[in-house]
């Protein structure tokens, strides 16, 4: 690419810049030098090496040029200048003098980080704003140059957005005769993008009981015994668990886990830090609505209780109002809004804002270990709740099944990582201390949590992977290129031939 012209600087008419934008860095001063001891000088990031697939995932055509030669002699005052300069030249109007505050360390990787930046330029990168996450995420990280496994290296790629704007362009487009497909997959009850009509009375024939049915059996795992009490995991111990995994994910779950400028790795969000009790939530109409909303849609399509929603012709744009409706007749029945409100204390959540809510009671048909799994699981799927692109998730108001993006394409992953974690714990002892250590043993899971589950909707994530491919699946989930899995460009309506409305034949 070719990058923009120099700025030319106009004269200091009486007044102080932040910064001296005259000053070069140079390399004749070898004192107070910044050298990392283990940091390699250069390196070629091939396609197909190993370190390629550290960055890019398998199967990539990037390149990627490290070269650290040029910083090895600089002091402070060198380091500073050489920052601005490259700063000034990829982003001509930034004003950079945050750089000015950085401590020893933050300043060796800022400039680490700019040579990165600065080495590989990218067609369509928003210098400008990855120049300034750069300068937030120097301060924060702990991680320096010669880090193992590309570690610094892959974090300055998901800070600046090199390293989404590198995995993007890798992807071609899908074909057309594969987005037909996944438009049926998406929208079960339309033809030809037009829903069928709703059948009113087929919706709602049976779907409370069936709601209440569910209800019942969920709650029944939480019953104790007669004179009996339930065991329960620590919340501090869960807060725990959620800083390992945390770091776990950080670079053992693919490159796109990090490559989100916007998201939880690059924004300084800690999810040790925003896990607290379900017990504790704050129940308010419209959450006791949602839920009721997502048991509702879970059993919809549900064989078990005769897929009601596609007997019925239901669509999710159109008919949304509709489900409401329905939902509030239901909770307006004492009994069921009692049922719905103690589940809710009971089930893993994610609020806006990335708070989570994890229920630290262990139900009486498993024993310390297992539970020791399902919370793990819990917290890997509620995590990528954060971790989900916003433009990912506003697809789902926009699709006649909206449950596989809100909760299919979320459960798949959290399945495809709990298996990853769940091996490495029982191969790692390093590991397995850690998340399991306080339990004196480590057993593997005997549940589904290698599996995932939403049903109708999770199998639905699944068919839309297995013509997709993985990479494609975490652009649209993680980086919010929701056209890589056929739901259009983002901020575009992915099938314009239907509007939100009140159902039937409107």
């Amino acid at each position: 690419m070719t990058l923009p012209p120099k700025k030319e600087k106009e004269e200091d008419k009486g007044h102080t810049k932040p910064m001296s934008l005259t000053r070069r860095y140079s390399t004749s001063d070898a004192g107070s030098r910044q050298r990392p001891s283990t940091v390699q000088t250069q390196l070629l990031i091939q396609p197909g090496s190993r370190d390629s697939q550290l960055f890019f995932g398998p199967g990539s055509k990037s390149s990627l040029i490290i070269d650290y030669r040029a910083l090895l002699g600089l002091n402070t005052e060198d380091s500073q200048n050489y920052i601005e300069d490259t700063a000034e030249r990829l982003a001509p109007d930034i004003d950079a003098s945050e750089v000015m505050r950085l401590d020893q360390d933050a300043l060796l990787r800022m400039a680490y980080g700019m040579s990165i930046l600065d080495g590989n330029p990218v067609d369509g990168l928003d210098y400008h704003k990855g120049i300034k996450a750069l300068l937030r995420w120097a301060r924060r990280t702990k991680v320096l140059p010669g880090a193992i496994d590309l570690g610094f290296e892959r974090e300055v790629g998901g800070a600046s957005g090199l390293s989404k704007s590198l995995l993007l362009r890798d992807l071609p487009p899908l074909s057309d005769v594969t987005v037909t497909e996944l438009g049926k997959i998406y929208n079960p009850t339309r033809v030809m993008e037009v829903p069928r009509p709703l059948d009113f009375g087929k919706l709602e024939s049976g779907l409370f009981s069936a709601i209440r049915q569910f209800l019942d059996l969920q709650l029944a795992r939480f019953e104790a015994g007669p004179g009996q009490k339930l065991d329960r995991e620590s919340l501090d111990r869960l807060r725990e668990l959620a800083g390992f995994l945390q770091e776990y994910m950080k670079f053992s779950c693919g490159p796109y886990i990090l490559a989100n400028p916007d998201g939880p790795y690059n924004t300084g969000y800690e999810l040790s830090k925003r896990v607290e009790s379900s017990e504790s939530v704050q129940l308010t109409d419209e959450l006791l609505l949602s839920y009721a909303m997502n048991v509702a849609n879970f059993l919809g399509y549900a064989p078990e209780f005769g897929r009601r929603f596609i007997e019925a012709g239901f669509d999710g744009v159109r008919d949304a109002n509709v489900l409401r409706g329905l939902m509030k007749e239901l909770l307006a029945d004492p009994r069921t809004s009692e049922k719905v409100t103690r589940l809710t204390q009971l089930s893993g959540l994610h609020f806006g804002g990335g708070a989570v809510r994890l229920n630290p009671l262990i139900p009486r048909d498993q024993d310390r270990i297992e539970a020791r799994w399902n919370h793990l699981r819990t917290m890997i799927h509620e995590f990528l709740h954060a971790l989900t692109h916003p433009g990912f998730a506003a697809k789902a108001d926009q699709i006649g099944q909206g449950q596989i993006i809100r909760e299919g394409f979320v459960d798949m992953f959290a399945a495809i990582i709990f298996r990853q974690l769940s091996g490495d714990i029982q191969a790692d002892p390093e590991l397995a201390k850690r998340f399991m250590g306080d339990l004196g043993a480590v057993r593997p899971a005997t549940g589904d949590q290698g599996k995932t589950g939403y049903g109708d909707s999770g199998k639905k994530a699944e068919s839309v992977l297995e013509l997709v491919g993985l990479q494609r699946a975490s652009a649209g989930l993680l980086l919010g290129d929701t056209e890589s899995v056929g739901l259009g460009r983002p901020g575009t309506k992915p099938f314009p031939g239907t509007k939100p409305g009140k159902g039937g034949d409107e």
